[in-house]
């Protein structure tokens, strides 16, 4: 067993298991490479939003563990002192059964709590959808005394996911909460979900809370074909035929597995955190594993009778596109529309079910998914001849695509449309993204394109630095009591304008000028804001545009008859980016790269007489470049700045680089300028 848990050195093995032809002989593959998954949040988040349907199930009939066993395992267990619980056991079996690919999976955990933190291990949710059923749902605490607390069956509640959506009325949860847990207690529970339906896999070995055994036990049908991958570790399966039974199992089995240690902007739990991925093939007669071709044409039998357009949606996109000449002016206001009149459920591809509902239902109930609101766009492209494609997306804020693997690793779903100039991605579900722009967590992310019977991998194009840009212009004016009038301009375009759109529009016109406050406040500490206002915020295609007016009281300093006050303005905030550490576990995870930039017009009072101003500052990184800096010109002093962040991945390697090069920016931006009043000096 070899341990590969350090973000960019993350390994990848491979096992491919094809028993009616190898005959019980694995082949291996190993390649390196990052893989990926969100990052957790809580107990029974630690899964890959692809798996949440299958993982954290239960055992169902065997009997409870004897208290002494559980107490010499706790016992046996390594010392975690700081660690707020240690998962004891992590035991999980899934069984494919052979009757059209059905299946049972089985979870059985054992948490020590160490301290308040562990405490919320006794809260338990298991999503699961209308394919599938919660079963054999048993839970209980042992005190630190020995007394145990049995979790009550009228305590398990069943749940809907989305109470406010009726097509996401099988979109539901168990949800419980063990008893009696206290600080020193140990939470055992055990479950089962049963599936009637293909599906993604995930066995997440690594999380947030430290392992002292972890165990996985996979039985197909034997001869049943089965794919998977082993990211951030490599270890091997024990392999067992069963006798006078027609199966074979497979064991995965590793202890004393470290947590991960959380780092400000880390990248995703995947690319750092150890797990097997698996792709079960043979289902309902599609063999997914052997190709993205078998997988594309499963999610297109699904999705092709559903995005046909009805009378109702080609008149309704016939009439949208009436007056527009150019094909990509159609596209443009069709796509517009569904984005603007369709309400977008968050629900996540496997939550929600693979197979979107039909176009006509999505534009009669006004409301839809990511691949509901796909199927009604390319449904209304189709009624006015243009051809669209529906996309399976992994974002890249779950971590990165595995191409090696067929299975289905999304959690999004778009359209790409095909035009004589181009194709165009598109994602409706971006309530802020003008036409031909995508949300942050589509660009370069790895993406199947559902072409009929076909499917092609692709990657998504990434963001550039020069398309997300947030410029800032003031004229200032300090007066001899040091009190500094402003006003001017903040212009966003790309990510940053697309993000602030998302935000303003869900907020009244006063808590859109309360918001506009605490972002100068933000900037400027000690700001009076006299004016403000919000322009271009309902046309996504232009900049957005925050304009004001505001006072800094005392904003120039005295002392000992010099003048002295900081050219920075409005701060950049990028120079907070959590980099204090000297060494990091993990490579930095920007969302995009960006550009910010200000230029600040400053009028002296009359008779200021400069003393010291700073001179300009270039910093070079492959990483990003920064340009810092005033000039003086008659009565004004021209403060200019520039911070480029090129790529949104920075190395771990590269940590002390970057490290050196934001404390540099920083400095930049702490010289001031110092002076004096000619009638001062007369005077003194």
């Amino acid at each position: 067993m070899e341990w590969r848990s350090e973000g960019t050195g993350g390994g990848v093995s491979t096992g491919r298991h094809d028993a009616g032809k190898t005959r019980g002989v694995e082949r291996w593959r190993e390649s390196g490479g990052e893989r990926g998954m969100d990052r957790v949040h809580g107990v029974i988040i630690a899964l890959s939003l692809l798996a949440v349907l299958m993982a954290l199930a239960g055992c169902g009939t065997r009997g409870w563990l004897p208290v002494a066993e559980i107490s010499a395992m706790a016992s046996d267990s390594p010392r975690y002192p700081d660690a707020g619980a240690v998962v004891i056991l992590d035991e999980g079996k899934l069984r494919v059964l052979e009757r059209g690919g059905e299946s049972r999976f089985e979870h059985h955990r054992i948490i020590e709590v160490n301290d308040a933190r562990g405490r919320g291990y006794a809260e338990v949710t298991i999503p699961y959808g209308g394919s599938s059923r919660v079963t054999d749902i048993r839970g209980r605490s042992i005190s630190p005394d020995g007394s145990i607390s049995l979790l009550d069956p009228v305590d398990i509640y069943d749940i809907t996911l989305f109470p406010d959506y009726i097509f996401f009325s099988d979109a539901r949860a168990r949800r419980f909460m063990i008893p009696g847990v206290e600080v020193g207690s140990v939470i055992e529970y055990e479950y089962a979900i049963e599936r009637r339906s293909p599906f993604p896999f995930d066995w997440w070995i690594q999380g947030w809370a430290p392992v002292a055994r972890s165990t996985f036990q996979l039985t197909v049908p034997l001869g049943w074909l089965y794919d998977y991958r082993l990211y951030n570790l490599d270890i091997s399966p024990v392999r067992e035929v069963g006798e006078g039974r027609n199966v074979e199992s497979f064991r995965w089995e590793i202890e004393q597995v470290p947590a991960i240690e959380p780092e400000p902007l880390m990248p995703p739990m995947s690319e750092v955190a150890a797990h097997i991925s698996f792709s079960i093939a043979d289902m309902l007669g599609y063999e997914i594993t052997k190709s993205w071709d078998n997988l594309a044409r499963w999610v297109n039998d699904l999705a092709e009778d559903r995005m046909g357009p009805d009378a109702a949606v080609e008149a309704l996109a016939l009439d949208l596109v009436a007056d527009a000449e150019e094909e990509e002016e159609r596209v443009r206001l069709l796509y517009e529309w569904v984005r603007d009149n369709i309400e977008y459920v968050a629900v996540e591809i496997g939550i929600g079910g693979v197979q979107p509902h039909p176009a006509p239902s999505v534009l009669q109930q006004r409301y839809g998914d990511c691949k509901d609101m796909a199927v009604l766009l390319i449904a209304m492209l189709r009624a006015t001849g243009i051809e669209g494609s529906l996309v399976l997306v992994r974002t890249t804020d779950i971590g990165r695509f595995d191409e090696t693997l067929p299975s289905l690793q999304f959690n999004h779903a778009i359209v790409l449309a095909s035009l004589p100039s181009g194709e165009v991605w598109l994602d409706p579900t971006c309530t802020a993204c003008p036409y031909g722009e995508l949300p942050y967590v589509d660009l370069g992310a790895g993406a199947l394109v559902v072409q009929g019977e076909r499917g092609a991998v692709r990657q998504i194009g990434g963001a550039v630095c020069r398309a997300n840009q947030t410029r800032t212009e003031l004229e200032a004016l300090l007066d001899p009591s040091g009190r500094l009038v402003c006003e001017g301009t903040v212009r966003m375009s790309g990510q940053p304008a697309i993000e602030a759109r998302f935000d303003l529009g869900r907020l009244s016109p006063g808590e859109r000028y309360r918001w506009l406050e605490r972002y100068l406040a933000y900037r400027c500490p000690g700001v009076i804001v006299e004016e403000a206002e919000i322009g271009s915020l309902e046309s996504s295609a232009e900049p957005l545009t925050l304009s004001f007016r505001f006072s800094i009281p005392s904003y120039a300093q005295k002392s000992e008859g010099s003048v002295f006050f900081l050219p920075d303005v409005l701060s950049q905030p990028v120079v907070t980016y959590p980099v204090a550490t000297e060494e990091r576990r993990y490579p930095v995870r920007l969302r995009y790269p960006e550009t910010l930039s200000d230029r600040v017009v400053l009028k002296l009072p009359p008779g200021f007489e400069i003393e010291t101003s700073p001179e300009v500052v270039t910093y070079h990184e492959p990483f990003g470049e920064f340009t810092c800096g005033v000039t003086i010109r008659d009565v004004e002093a021209v403060f200019t700045r520039r911070i480029a962040f090129l790529s949104e991945r920075i190395s771990r390697e590269d940590h002390a680089r970057l490290r050196t090069w934001l404390e540099e920016f920083a400095r930049a931006n702490r010289r001031i300028i110092s002076g004096r009043l000619a009638y001062q000096r007369r005077g003194s």
